[in-house]
C-alpha cells in the first residue's frame, strides 16, 4: 500500500480507538490495534513501530492542512480526546489528502463528460474550492478542446453500451448536406486527437461504423437484438491502427520509415505505435518498422513530420504517400 494511504489509514484507526471511551488506550494498545488492522485489511505483516505511531499522533494534533487539530491528550499513560465528540471525519482532509486531491483534480477536470466524472463531481462539490490548484497556475495540462460539441453525450451514451442496446442515430457527416439515419450496435467510446467517437457494428452494411460525437444530432434506443460477436475483432483491429478509422482493407502491413538523424531521438523516446522497432541506425538516419493497417490517421501523422521522414515500404503505401505529397506540392506553385 502506498505510504501516504498507509498514513491516512493509521490516522483513522487511531481516531476510531480514541472515540471509543469505553476503554483506556496506551501507546502499546494503539500500536497493537493499528498492526492488527493493517494485517486484517492489507495483509501487512510488518506491523507499525512506536516511533511511527508517536509521529502520527503529533501530526493529528497539528492544525490543518497538515493535520486535524485533534485534541489528543495523554494522562497516566492513556491517550484520549479531550472533546469526546471530536472525530477527524469532521475534517477528513490532511496535508497529504489535499496534495493528492490537487493532483487528481488537475487531471480529472479535463475529462468532464465521462460517466465516472459525474460521481467525482459530486465529491468535488463537497470540498472547499481553495484546496484546488488555481487554473491560472496549472502544474498538469491535458491536451483538450474546451468547446467540444456534444461532450455531454459521452456520459449519456455510456449506459447503452453497458446494457448492450441498439441505437438509431441521426448523424450529419461533414461531406453531406443532409443528416442520415444509422443503426449502430455500440461497442466503444474512444477519444482521439481531441475528439470523441462512438464505434460499433452496422449490421445493414456488415461493417464497423465510426461516428464523431460532435456530429450526432440525436439518437434513440430501438428494439433489435444486439450483435456482440463483432466486438472482439473490432478491438483487435483498433490495436493495429492509428486513430479510429477502420479501413475496408484490414490486412496488417509491415511499414518501414526512414527518419533523419536529428529526429531519431524523438522516435526512440516517443514511438508512433507499440509495434514500432528500430531496424537500422547509421550516422545520417535510422529506419523504423511498424506493423499497422494503413489508414487516414496514419497518413496524416506521417505527413506531419514533413521532410524529416520518408516512407520506404511497402511499395503500394509508399506510392500512395508520394501522390499525396505531390498533390500537396501542387498547392504551392513556384512564384
Amino acid at each position: 500500500m502506498p505510504k501516504n494511504k498507509n498514513a491516512s489509514f493509521r490516522y483513522r484507526v487511531i481516531d476510531q480507538c480514541l472515540r471509543n471511551t469505553g476503554r483506556k488506550w496506551t501507546l502499546q494498545d494503539l500500536i497493537d490495534k493499528i498492526s492488527d488492522e493493517l494485517y486484517e485489511q492489507f495483509g501487512n505483516e510488518e506491523g507499525v513501530s512506536k516511533r511511527t505511531v508517536q509521529s502520527d499522533i503529533n501530526i493529528m494534533r497539528s492544525d490543518p492542512p497538515r493535520g486535524f487539530a485533534a485534541p489528543i491528550k495523554v494522562k497516566e499513560g492513556s491517550y484520549f480526546y479531550s472533546d469526546p465528540d471530536f472525530s477527524i471525519n469532521q475534517n477528513p482532509l490532511n496535508e497529504t489528502d489535499i496534495e493528492n486531491l490537487k493532483e487528481a483534480v488537475d487531471i480529472l477536470r479535463h475529462f468532464r463528460g465521462l460517466p465516472i466524472y459525474n460521481e467525482i463531481e459530486k465529491m468535488i462539490g463537497k470540498l472547499q474550492q481553495d484546496i484546488f490548484t488555481s487554473q491560472n497556475n496549472p502544474l498538469i495540462e491535458v491536451e483538450q478542446v474546451e468547446e467540444l460539441r456534444n461532450v455531454e453525450l459521452i456520459g449519456a451514451l455510456y449506459p447503452f453500451l453497458r446494457k448492450q442496446k441498439v441505437l438509431k442515430v441521426n448523424y450529419k457527416p461533414f461531406q453531406k448536406d443532409q443528416s442520415v439515419s444509422i443503426d449502430i450496435h455500440p461497442y466503444l467510446l474512444k477519444e482521439y486527437n481531441n475528439r470523441w467517437f462512438l464505434l460499433g457494428w452496422n449490421n445493414d452494411f456488415k461493417n464497423y461504423t465510426v461516428l464523431a460525437i460532435d456530429r450526432i444530432i440525436n439518437y434513440r434506443e430501438i428494439s433489435k437484438e444486439f450483435i456482440n460477436s463483432e466486438k472482439k475483432n473490432m478491438l483487435h483491429l483498433l490495436k493495429n491502427i492509428i486513430g479510429v478509422s477502420i479501413p475496408k482493407e484490414k490486412e496488417i502491413q509491415k511499414i518501414e520509415i526512414e527518419v533523419i538523424k536529428t529526429s531519431v531521438p524523438y522516435f526512440k523516446t516517443k514511438p508512433m505505435h507499440s509495434s514500432q522497432k528500430l531496424k537500422v541506425e547509421n550516422d545520417g538516419s535510422a529506419v523504423f518498422s511498424l506493423s499497422l493497417i494503413p489508414n487516414y490517421e496514419l497518413e496524416q501523422l506521417l505527413l506531419s513530420f514533413g521532410e524529416n521522414l520518408v516512407v520506404r515500404k511497402p511499395d503500394n503505401f509508399k506510392e500512395h504517400m508520394r501522390k499525396r505529397i505531390s498533390e500537396l506540392k501542387s498547392k504551392y506553385p513556384s512564384p
